[in-house]
Parts: C-alpha cells; sequence; structure tokens
C-alpha cells in the first residue's frame, strides 16, 4: 500500500471547479500554419441516439500519459500492493480487474477515427502550441514551467455501493491541469476529431475495472449482471477464476469499449464503500510529471518477457501511440 498524505495538503478540484473560459486560448495557440481538415465528422453519439443506429467503433482517444521513469516503479510497487490487499482481505473485487502499470494515462477523449480522419488528428496535435496552452492556465507565479500531479485516492465512477471502477485522482497544486485538459479536448472537439460529450471533464487513473476480469467463456457466475457483489461471495468467485484467459476477441473489445466512464457496463458491480474508506488517503505516486500529449489505439497490448510476441510472460500491457507532442519540446 501506498504512503499515505493529509488530506488537507491537496487542492480538491475534481468536482464543483468552475473553469474559467478557453475560447481566446484555443482561437491564439496554435501555429501559424494551418491544418486543413477533411469534412468534420459529425457528433456521432447524437445522431446514433436519434437515429436509432449503432455507435461507431470506438478506435483512438487523446490522453496524458502518466508512466514516466520516475512514476513507474512507484505506480508498480503500489499496484503490487493492491492486488495483495485485495487477494488477502474480503474485498469482493478480483484482482485480474486490477489495472497493468503500463496502461495508467488520464483519458481527455475518445475518437471513432477513420484513416483520413486519424491524419488529421495527428497533423494537428503537432500544429499546437501546448507549451503556451499551459502557460495560459491559471494566475499562480510558479518556479517552474513543468506540470506534475500526485495520484491519490480511491474514487468510484459511479455509485460507491455500486460500481465497477475504481481510480485515483490526479492532484496538482498548480490548479493548471484541468483547464490545460478542458481546453485540449474542446480544441480537438471544435476540430471534428471526437463528438461532443454533455459532461464535463472527469479525469482519472483507472486502476479496478472488472470488464478486463471476465472469466474464460464469457461466464458471468454469481454476482453477474446487475448485481452487486459482496465481500465473501466475491472472493471465491475471483480465487476461482483468478487463471482465466482473459485474451481479447472482437466482442470482448467492443464491450471493454463501453465499460468505461459513469454509465459503464460491466459483468460485475461491487460494494466499494470499504475500499474507498480504506484508501482515502494513498498516494499511488508522486510528482508525476505531465509532459506531453498523445494520442493512441483502443485496445491495450500484452508486453511479454520473451523475444517476440507471445513468447515467456505477460509482463505488463500498453496503449500503441500513434502521435506524441512533448509539450515543452
Amino acid at each position: 500500500m501506498g504512503k499515505k498524505k493529509s488530506k488537507s495538503e491537496y487542492n480538491s478540484f475534481l468536482d464543483g471547479e468552475k473553469l474559467r473560459d478557453n475560447t481566446n486560448v484555443r482561437t491564439s495557440l496554435t501555429s501559424s500554419s494551418s491544418v486543413t481538415p477533411p469534412s468534420r465528422q459529425k457528433d456521432d453519439t447524437h445522431n446514433a441516439k436519434a437515429k436509432g443506429t449503432k455507435k461507431p467503433a470506438l478506435t483512438h482517444f487523446l490522453c496524458l500519459p502518466l508512466v514516466t521513469p520516475s512514476s513507474r516503479p512507484q505506480l508498480h510497487q503500489n499496484l503490487q500492493n493492491l492486488k495483495q490487499d485485495l487477494s488477502t482481505t474480503d474485498a469482493a473485487v478480483p484482482v485480474k480487474a486490477v489495472r497493468p502499470t503500463g496502461t495508467l494515462h488520464l483519458t481527455l477523449g475518445v475518437m471513432s477515427l477513420s484513416d483520413a480522419a486519424l491524419q488529421d488528428a495527428m497533423l494537428y496535435l503537432q500544429s499546437l502550441d501546448l507549451a503556451g496552452l499551459l502557460r495560459a492556465q491559471g494566475d499562480a507565479q510558479l518556479d517552474s514551467d513543468a506540470l506534475t500531479v500526485d495520484l491519490a485516492a480511491l474514487v468510484p465512477m459511479q455509485e460507491p455501493r455500486k460500481t465497477s471502477i475504481l481510480y485515483a485522482e490526479p492532484r496538482d497544486a498548480s490548479r493548471r491541469l484541468v483547464p490545460f485538459a478542458t481546453a485540449l479536448k474542446g480544441l480537438f472537439t471544435e476540430r471534428g476529431c471526437m463528438g461532443r460529450e454533455e459532461r464535463g471533464l472527469r479525469l482519472h487513473a483507472t486502476l479496478v475495472n472488472t470488464v478486463y476480469a471476465k472469466p474464460k467463456g464469457g461466464k458471468k457466475g454469481r454476482g453477474a449482471g446487475k448485481a452487486v457483489v459482496h465481500a465473501s461471495e466475491g472472493l471465491r468467485d475471483s480465487q476461482h477464476h483468478s487463471d482465466d484467459d482473459t485474451s481479447s476477441t472482437t466482442a470482448e473489445m467492443k464491450e471493454r469499449s463501453q465499460g468505461h466512464g459513469p454509465e459503464a457496463k460491466s459483468w460485475r458491480y461491487f460494494d466499494a464503500r470499504a475500499l474507498v474508506e480504506r484508501y482515502e488517503g494513498v498516494v499511488w505516486a508522486e510528482g508525476v510529471e505531465v509532459d506531453r500529449v498523445q494520442i493512441c489505439e483502443m485496445g491495450a497490448k500484452k508486453v511479454w518477457s520473451g523475444d517476440g510476441e507471445g513468447e515467456g510472460e505477460v509482463v505488463d500491457e500498453r496503449y500503441e501511440v500513434v502521435c506524441e507532442k512533448v509539450i515543452f519540446g
């Protein structure tokens, strides 16, 4: 388990913070060489609901990576501690629901991109003045431009008594992270790279998601569907299926794409109130430098210990980066 800090040391900004308008920032911080996009993608989510058609498959996401040379050891050790805790206590959470270290990031938005639209999104990211965009956030005088965050606590994505996702919240003393991320999301939305969303941006680093721990063959077992899994029952079931193969198939990828966010769908929900209380003051990683923006492919890829794919043991997972830009590059 990671070390604890007093809750009063942090500025809680994820709920209820009023973000200033970034309209002027968005229009002035792109580079002078404009990139002409293909015809803008429509708001597919809105159209799908209006016409009763299926939502387009999600292909990519815009994010801020959290795994750095200094944060990786902290995150790896503390996630191992979490796994140990879940395997030896009465927590109703399958150990395999704990996400691999290499997958941790802050999602700014998801996208359904054709090849042409992906090329446009990549060129657009490279055209942005990310340093200027970050410097425009907040009024505090800072000793350094570097944006660093602490990852702390376990927060349920849905109701604490019935959730499928727990995440660490990023805590930023400079109070620039949320407005910077919001401005970036707004720019890519206006560009047509992602659909508009009614809900505000909720930055989170997913640590536990039961959608990734579904038993082999799609068996739901006890506590499946919308039922809440409680302590003793959940432990027995998770131990029974601890060695099941959870390799991705097309159907699983589709299911997992629906397993994120406040409206996530999962084969298992659990009562997280005890876990939330136990990990309230835990810090998973301190001083994580957010130094770049990435466009990644959906679907984490396994990292093997051997020389080739499928050789040796799976030692980690990571998302394939198709484009990135360093903030102060």
